[in-house]
């Protein structure tokens, strides 16, 4: 979307903190899962056999 032939000119631009700190979006937070196979190791993943 920043081609300004195709999309037009920016009109307003508003930060992530901004619209949080307006009420307009909900707060978010990462929520990152780690997952342990013990067959897909690091050292299968970039050996020859992968």
């Amino acid at each position: 979307m920043d081609d300004v032939r195709v999309f037009g000119p920016v009109v307003y631009e508003l930060s992530l903190a901004d619209a949080i700190a307006q009420g307009l979006l909900a707060r978010y937070q990462v929520v990152v899962a780690e997952l342990v196979d013990p067959v897909v190791t690091p050292a299968r993943l970039y050996s020859e056999k992968r």
